[in-house]
């Protein structure tokens, strides 16, 4: 039986992101997987603490919250099997039963740029972690190592746009959707 995943690429238009996208020249520098198309359930690296950028690590993050008004974001989907489906939702509670000991890899987002594969241990970026994530299921849709993976590598991927356009209007689009289905069955 097929499963969905979905990818999130957003811009957050943080200090972080702003040079990120200097340096890479792309509109999107984040990545993320979702569960869900509602954003109920994402995951990536990124920021621990709203106030603190360099303080960074696994996240379950939240698209509704402040961190993500208004950024552009891109949403795929991707139709992957019950096995790979299984394998990544258990990947990902290992990475929440240990949250604690996983880092932001700072260093390894300036190798990529060089084209340098630099694997630390259980230190990941985002696109890395995603990338990671996905290739230990047996989902190869990115041919490249993890840790030379960026964010604009998964729109160059074989994946289903499904919206395109401001995170907080899809998630309003969501909620008016949901709110007609009640009113209709009331």
């Amino acid at each position: 039986m097929e499963k969905e995943i979905y990818i999130l690429l957003t811009n957050t238009g943080t200090l972080l992101a702003r040079s990120i996208q200097l340096c890479t020249g792309e509109q999107f520098c984040h990545v993320s997987i979702a569960f869900d198309s509602e954003l109920r359930e994402v995951y990536s690296f990124g920021r621990k603490d709203q106030a603190n950028p360099w303080i960074g690590g696994f996240v379950q993050e939240d698209v509704r919250g402040p961190l993500f008004q208004n950024s552009p974001c891109r949403i795929y989907k991707l139709k992957i099997d019950e096995q790979a489906f299984l394998s990544i939702r258990e990947q990902i509670s290992g990475f929440m039963q240990d949250e604690e000991k996983y880092r932001y890899n700072f260093l390894g987002i300036f190798a990529v740029w060089f084209g340098v594969p630099w694997q630390r241990n259980n230190h990941y970026f985002c696109s890395q972690f995603v990338n990671s994530v996905l290739q230990n299921a047996n989902v190869n849709i990115i041919n490249k190592q993890p840790t030379l993976t960026k964010p604009a590598d998964f729109m160059e991927a074989r994946l289903e746009l499904v919206y395109q356009g401001s995170i907080h209007a899809y998630i309003g689009t969501l909620y008016r959707t949901r709110r007609r289905k009640q009113f209709r069955t009331a």
